[in-house]
């Protein structure tokens, strides 16, 4: 093991509130910007490319999306722990970043397209089409190790940097590939070439972070990668059962209108979840920098941050999205959709507080224990989908919202009291920080 472990009190942020509410202020920000961006995009696929060129990115891109996420094996936060923990010197992982992304990223493109050429054979989709949509997977794989190197540094502001940089390539690579070849296809190679450019940079960026310029040999792991990752995929595919499943049980009991009015109704709690993700990255990013000294990271603004900013952010939301739920499904989705108010009104409780849990997780996740939530996560899936079969075909879609809340909210109590009971946490008084 590479033995420089970086106590908490050695963190960029020194304990300082003022830097740590930038910090989050500012990834908040960036979280919104890249909502924007990726709503705008949509709408400008939708308005230059029309219904056929949106079907035809959205049809091409959904095996390519999926691979992705197995593809990356859970990196992003492996690669999180061993940087924040310093069990391997920083260019050993820049250089399995790289190998990582070039021959997992191909391995994984290669296996897509074969896939995409049988699932596809009858389409009219040319191969050079399908090799540009299945090209997203090492890009993919590359983004999320630089960003999950960064946390580990605990450099919130280049984390944040790269994310944004991503998102305002990606947006204005697609605008280029609309208005000048007016083609789908372009829009592909365009964020391949776009992804591209952002692991370049963050590669760049990663190096001129090396704390220790002397060359030294060194490699990762590949049991330790192969183990954590495996951990850390478990705990996405339990996390996407839960918020996932509801929706494939409504679709067998119910007709395609009330599967989208459901799902639909899913949209603004998933704003909601998304955003609280943003800020538990950080709380990531510190607790993978502990070196297990979780007494001080109860002193930290970060604990306070977990204790009652992100509650009194999930509830305030909540409310606001409450009472104006009829307003923002309307804007957002047409009258015709009016019904889904209801649905979100519904599953809002339970949102609060997994936004909550969600944060929990990522704290547990960074400390290189994501089975104290793998759990609670795949357990509440299985009484989600149990309690959907039993509802749904009596109650419809009213019945799986209340199930998807309960769900959520049991899930989050267990992870909440779990975490209170192991750091005892009513026993604990933060003391003013030290300026």
């Amino acid at each position: 093991m590479y033995n420089k472990v970086r106590p908490l009190s050695e963190i960029a942020y020194h304990s300082r509130p003022f830097s740590t509410i930038l910090q989050y202020t500012g990834t908040l920000g960036v979280s919104f910007v890249t909502l924007v961006f990726n709503a705008f995009e949509l709408i400008i696929i939708s308005r230059f490319l029309g219904a056929e060129g949106r079907g035809f990115l959205s049809a091409i891109t959904v095996l390519p999306s999926l691979a992705s996420q197995i593809v990356e094996w859970g990196q992003l936060k492996t690669i999180t722990r061993a940087v924040g923990n310093s069990i391997f010197p920083e260019r050993a992982v820049l250089r399995y970043i790289v190998f990582f992304s070039v021959a997992g990223g191909s391995l994984g493109a290669a296996a897509c397209l074969f896939l995409m050429s049988l699932i596809l054979r009858n389409s009219s989709y040319k191969l050079t089409t399908e090799f540009a949509a299945s090209l997203v997977i090492p890009c993919y794989i590359g983004f999320q190790m630089i960003r999950g190197y960064l946390l580990g540094k605990n450099n919130i502001f280049h984390y944040n940097l790269i994310t944004l940089f991503n998102i305002v390539v990606l947006t204005t690579g697609t605008l280029l590939s609309v208005f000048i070849f007016a083609s789908p296809e372009a829009v592909l190679w365009s964020r391949v070439v776009s992804s591209t450019i952002t692991v370049v940079l963050g590669l760049y960026i990663g190096n001129r972070l090396i704390e220790y310029k002397t060359f030294q040999y060194s490699s990762i792991s590949p049991k330790y990668v192969l183990s954590n990752g495996a951990l850390y995929t478990f705990g996405m595919i339990a996390i996407a059962a839960l918020f996932r499943l509801d929706v494939l049980v409504v679709s067998a009991f119910s007709s395609t209108q009330e599967v989208g009015i459901y799902a639909n109704g899913l949209v603004v709690p998933e704003v909601l979840k998304s955003l609280a993700s943003a800020l538990g990255v950080i709380i990531m990013a510190r607790s993978a920098n502990m070196a297990g000294d979780r007494r001080n990271f109860l002193k930290s603004p970060d604990a306070r941050l977990m204790s009652w900013i992100v509650p009194t952010l999930a509830v305030t939301g909540s409310l606001a999205v409450y009472v104006m739920s009829d307003l923002l499904v309307t804007v957002a989705f047409g009258q015709s959709f009016l019904e889904s108010a209801a649905i979100t009104r519904i599953v809002l409780p339970g949102t609060a507080l997994i936004s909550c849990a969600l944060v929990v997780q990522l704290y547990y996740d960074g400390l290189g224990r994501p089975f104290v939530t793998i759990s609670c996560f795949g357990l509440s899936a299985i009484f989600e989908c149990i309690a959907d079969l039993i509802v749904v075909p009596r109650y419809g879609i009213v019945g799986a919202a209340y199930v998807c809340s309960l769900s959520y909210l049991l899930c989050s109590l267990v992870i909440i009291v779990l975490f209170i009971i192991e750091h005892r946490v009513w026993s604990q008084r933060a003391p003013r920080p030290v300026h």
